[in-house]
């Protein structure tokens, strides 16, 4: 078995059995994959796995996805939305966490739709501090990315609620974030030691990796080195 974090783009016709792909299949579907917040998850296929196998492991992941938002039914409020769909919104994003504990995509989801409520409902412009409270802690456990955000919900609760409830999710979120920090450290180390292979196999064989997927991995090292999860730490530790 293998764990495949890279997606590269197939760039050319692919023929499994009776099935054909299309340039254009696979360009169309690479070109929306990350829409809706979508992030792939980890793929475990067989080492005899072929390109095609991989293809469809990740569609079917991206409409196992889309099913999840169609249940969760939440949609962009308008610009002069009543107070009731902001209260529907926040009844329905609990029912659906309640209901999908184990879900892999659950993170993204609560990532996601906290940042939707808190901003697009315009929650943080409210004195409602419990429910402010409550989504900055949802954006803690996803471990969300959505950094300023979280820098702004303390800064807006601080002070509106105890003291000692500030502090302890203060304290969950620089326990959170140094946990992504490590886990980041660990990817740009392992992608670092990748590209050392991939030299050591040209310079050995000459044979080179392809052009996709060089320029991938170059991509995801590129975007672990410029991660801003220190600075995050350092600006929620001040607040």
């Amino acid at each position: 078995m293998k764990k495949i974090f890279i997606f590269v783009l197939i760039s050319f016709s692919l023929k499994s059995c009776n099935n054909e792909l299309t340039q254009s299949e696979i360009l169309e579907f690479y070109s929306k994959l990350n829409d809706s917040g979508f992030k792939p998850q980890p793929i475990y296929l067989n080492q005899e796995a072929n390109p095609v196998e991989f293809f469809y492991a990740l569609k079917e992941q991206r409409e196992h996805y889309d099913d999840l938002l169609e249940k969760m039914d939440i949609l962009f409020p308008l610009e002069n939305f009543p107070e009731e769909e902001r209260i529907e919104a926040d009844q329905k994003y609990r029912v659906f966490v309640k209901s999908h504990p184990d879900d892999a995509f659950l993170p993204i989801i609560r990532s996601r739709y906290s940042k939707f409520i808190l901003v697009n409902f315009r929650l943080l412009e409210t004195d409602n501090y419990e429910q402010i409270k409550f989504y900055t802690n949802e954006l803690i456990e996803a471990k969300s990315d959505k950094y300023e955000l979280l820098i702004e919900s303390l800064k807006k609760l601080k002070g509106n609620i105890p003291a000692n409830e500030f502090e302890q999710l203060r304290a969950s979120a620089i326990n959170s974030l140094t946990e992504q920090q490590a886990d980041k450290a660990d990817q740009l180390m392992r992608l670092r030691k990748k590209a050392e292979e991939l030299l050591k196999i040209y310079k050995e064989s000459g044979k080179r990796p392809t052009r996709v997927s060089v320029w991938a991995l170059d991509k995801n090292i590129q975007e672990l080195e410029e991660n801003a999860i220190a600075c995050t730490i350092q600006k929620v530790t001040t607040i």
